[in-house]
């Protein structure tokens, strides 16, 4: 069995963390939002995650189709008109943003 971290590096970590959280908003928050839900979190929170998780990617599913459609219209002649598919997208953006900021506070209260 490998030794147990000292308190000291396990802090050192965290900061490492922290720190890199800092540098790189962006990426850490699509990391949060499509990594797989852990098992030993509590319930509420995990249903939560899981129904973030399904916002995400049958809003992405349903976008890109839109997209694709909109591309081809363009090609075919229709033009780009207004980007319709944004009714899609901006709901569910907002919808994972909404989800993810319930989960934050939560988990900066626990804490």
């Amino acid at each position: 069995m490998p030794p147990m971290p000292s308190t000291a590096s396990v802090t050192t970590m965290n900061n490492d963390n922290d720190a890199a959280r800092a540098r790189h908003p962006f990426r850490t928050l699509v990391t949060d939002v499509v990594r797989p839900v852990r098992r030993d979190i509590d319930p509420t929170s995990r249903r939560r995650l899981v129904a973030r998780q399904i916002v995400v990617l049958a809003g992405a599913a349903v976008t890109l189709v839109q997209v694709i459609v909109w591309l081809m219209i363009a090609i075919l002649g229709g033009g780009l008109r207004a980007p319709w598919w944004l009714w899609t997208a901006v709901p569910v953006a907002i919808a994972v943003g909404v989800l993810t900021g319930i989960e934050r506070f939560r988990t900066d209260r626990s804490e």
